[in-house]
């Protein structure tokens, strides 16, 4: 609508690659876009020595821009491949995803999950990053 009415848009909010791609010229961005975000991430684990990373991502369009962008900068780098587990936003209930970063005992976790968000009525956890701290804490012990 905007494109067509030849109204620039500027400094929109998202990262998201789907508002990128294609390129059009009336669109600024100010900001990084996710897979920017994570290249710089992976490349700053990289100088930093770190060989061995994990992502814990949501299983949605948000998620699966920051896994692609991780992924890319990963086998940019040639680092080890790297552990991935998901979140499908539906519960709270990532322990099966702690257990797996756990077992790969990376030396990072980089995550694209939003949060907080609201618990079940049966779990105790205030929301995501408390779920998931607790529950790689779970793995830990």
């Amino acid at each position: 609508m905007l494109t067509k009415a030849g109204v620039p848009l500027v400094a929109p909010f998202s990262g998201a690659q789907a508002i990128r791609e294609p390129l059009n010229p009336l669109v600024f961005h100010l900001r990084a876009s996710y897979q920017q975000e994570a290249g710089k991430i992976i490349t700053y684990l990289a100088k930093q020595g770190t060989t061995r990373s994990g992502i814990f991502y949501q299983d949605d369009e948000f998620g699966r821009d920051g896994l692609a962008g991780y992924e890319k900068y990963v086998k940019a780098w040639k680092l080890a491949a790297p552990v991935v587990a998901k979140d499908d936003r539906k519960t709270l209930d990532i322990d099966a995803a702690a257990q797996a970063i756990a077992k790969a005992t990376p030396e990072a976790v980089v995550m694209y999950a939003e949060g907080p968000r609201e618990p079940r009525q049966e779990d105790e956890e205030p929301g995501l990053e408390t779920a998931v701290l607790h529950a790689v804490q779970r793995q830990f012990r």
